[in-house]
């Protein structure tokens, strides 16, 4: 039987990894472009760059996903991609991770100001729902 998350907590201290979108650029990301286009444009960083953590010694690796809402990505070539780009972040992840370590699946802000934008909170939450499914459908852990 897999390792869950859940009975894992507890019995140590978990690890986590950071700094992805930081290390993407040390890898050739030009300063400005949303880490979440190299999920498609150039896998194999993302990957090397989760692969790396779990060599360091993470227990736990964060998808290549925090602005990969539909908010986050209007206006972008990613447009209306938010499920896609969230199952890609989390197989990129998955495949890195193996059954060594765990992937958390990375969900940011959607840039809104609930008290500014008129956006209805119904919206936000569907925004969410889509890409945490993609996610949990890519292979997240949590």
């Amino acid at each position: 039987m897999a390792r869950s998350f859940r009975d894992e907590l507890g019995k140590k201290i978990l690890l986590f990894d950071g700094a992805t979108g930081t290390t993407l650029q040390a890898m050739g990301l030009p300063v400005g472009v949303m880490p979440e286009l190299w999920n498609f444009d150039n896998p194999s960083a993302v990957v090397e760059t989760h692969r790396g953590y779990v060599q360091a010694g993470a227990d736990v690796v964060i998808s290549n996903s925090l602005g990969a809402n539909r908010f986050r990505l209007r206006d972008t070539p990613l447009d209306g991609r938010a499920y896609e780009v969230s199952r890609r972040a989390a197989e990129l992840a998955r495949e890195a991770a193996g059954t060594d370590a765990f992937v958390a699946g990375s969900v940011g802000s959607t840039g809104l100001l609930l008290a500014l934008d008129s956006v209805p909170e119904s919206e936000i939450f569907e925004a969410y729902r889509e890409q945490v499914r993609g996610l949990v459908d890519g292979g997240a852990d949590l």
